[in-house]
């Protein structure tokens, strides 16, 4: 198992997000102990159409750690989604 998660953080997939045409939703904690916001802001840049949640007072386990504001993260996501994928389909 070790070296499974050796390798999966030493993977490096940048060159390929780019492509990722669809909606993405990059959440992070603002006190984060194991990946910085200056890093998950650079992942985010990577993806063409992302969003980022910072979740406040949370650490690597927002979802625990502060689930209303997590929740409302995913809500607003996907109601900003939603609205884009109505208006392509009517355009």
């Amino acid at each position: 198992m070790g070296v499974y998660f050796r390798d999966l953080a030493n993977m490096d997939l940048s060159h390929i997000i780019p492509s990722i045409q669809c909606p993405v939703l990059v959440m992070c904690g603002n006190r984060d102990p194991y990946v910085s916001l200056e890093r998950t802001k650079e992942l985010s840049d990577l993806f063409p159409n992302s969003s980022l949640a910072l979740i406040d007072g949370s650490g690597h386990m927002p979802m625990f750690e502060n689930w209303p504001q997590y929740q409302s993260a995913i809500e607003s996501f996907m109601a900003r989604v939603g609205q884009s994928n109505a208006q392509v389909a009517h355009a």
